[in-house]
């Protein structure tokens, strides 16, 4: 949910307030199952990306960890049975050279 659109901005251009996964649970209920909170501290995973109805696969960083690594989801079977938290990059640093940027 972006607060506000800058078309001046450089970088990103969506400014958001940093959320963590238990404020999206919060807010939307439903995500307690869809994004197995069981296997994650939802106080200290940071979404730093979500993109929105449809994907329901969200990109956190993992403060319960130091360093935090950047986990994403794998989802198995149809409908989603099994749904896992899997480290894609031991660091946001590493997660960033892996995008190239």
């Amino acid at each position: 949910m972006a607060d506000a659109w800058d078309p001046g901005a450089y970088g990103i251009q969506l400014v958001t307030s940093l959320r963590t996964v238990a404020s999206f649970v919060a807010e939307v209920p439903e995500l307690t199952d869809l994004w197995n909170v069981q296997d994650i501290d939802p106080e200290r995973c940071l979404v730093i990306a979500d993109f929105g109805i449809g994907s329901d696969n969200p990109i956190v960083l993992d403060y319960a960890v130091d360093p935090p690594p950047v986990r994403t989801q794998r989802f198995e079977g149809w409908p989603r049975t099994t749904v896992t938290w899997f480290t894609i990059a031991d660091s946001f640093d590493e997660f960033v050279e892996l995008l190239g940027l």
